[in-house]
C-alpha cells in the first residue's frame, strides 16, 4: 500500500503543472494562432539538413525547394494538432485559465498581452525542448517524401 501511494505522488508530480486548464490554452494557441508558423519552420529546420543537401544536389536547388514545399501541406495536416497541443501545454505552464480565456478572446487587446510578451521567450524555450522531436519527424516526413519521388524514374511514353 505505502508503495502504491509512493508511485500515485511521483506520477502527479511528474505531471506537467498547468496554470491554465489545457482547453483554454488550446483556445488561445487557435485563437491568436500561435501554430500558424509551424510549416515556415519545418521548411528552415529542413533545408539546414545534409539530406535536404543532397536532395539539391540531385535535382538542383530551385526544384529541391519546390519539392520539398509541395510535401509541406500534407506533412503540417499530420503534426500540427500534435504542435498545437504542446504549445498549449507550454503556454498552461506559464499563464492561467483567465489569462489564456482573454488572450483566445481579445488577442492583442487583452489586459495580458504584456504578460503573453514576457513569457514568450519560456515558451519558446519549453517548445525547443519539447517539440524537437516532433519537428525531426516531421522534417524527414517531408524530406523523404521529396526524396522518394526525386529518385522515381521519369515516366514513360
Amino acid at each position: 500500500m505505502r508503495v502504491m501511494i509512493l508511485m500515485v505522488v511521483w506520477v502527479l508530480a511528474a505531471a506537467p503543472a498547468w496554470a491554465g486548464s489545457q482547453e483554454a490554452c488550446i483556445g488561445m494557441v487557435h485563437g491568436a494562432k500561435l501554430g500558424a508558423s509551424f510549416g515556415e519552420m519545418l521548411f528552415q529546420t529542413g533545408t539546414q539538413t545534409k539530406t535536404y543537401s543532397m536532395l539539391a544536389n540531385r535535382v538542383g536547388n530551385e526544384r529541391a525547394e519546390s519539392m520539398f514545399r509541395a510535401e509541406m501541406p500534407a506533412v503540417v495536416a499530420r503534426y500540427q494538432a500534435e504542435w498545437n497541443g504542446n504549445l498549449a501545454r507550454a503556454w498552461g505552464q506559464l499563464l492561467s485559465d483567465a489569462e489564456c480565456r482573454s488572450l483566445a478572446e481579445l488577442g492583442g487587446k487583452s489586459p495580458y498581452r504584456q504578460r503573453f510578451e514576457t513569457y514568450t521567450p519560456a515558451a519558446a524555450e519549453a517548445m525547443r525542448t519539447t517539440s524537437g522531436p516532433l519537428l525531426q519527424r516531421a522534417v524527414s516526413d517531408a524530406l523523404y517524401s521529396a526524396f522518394v519521388k526525386a529518385m522515381a524514374p521519369p515516366p514513360v511514353r
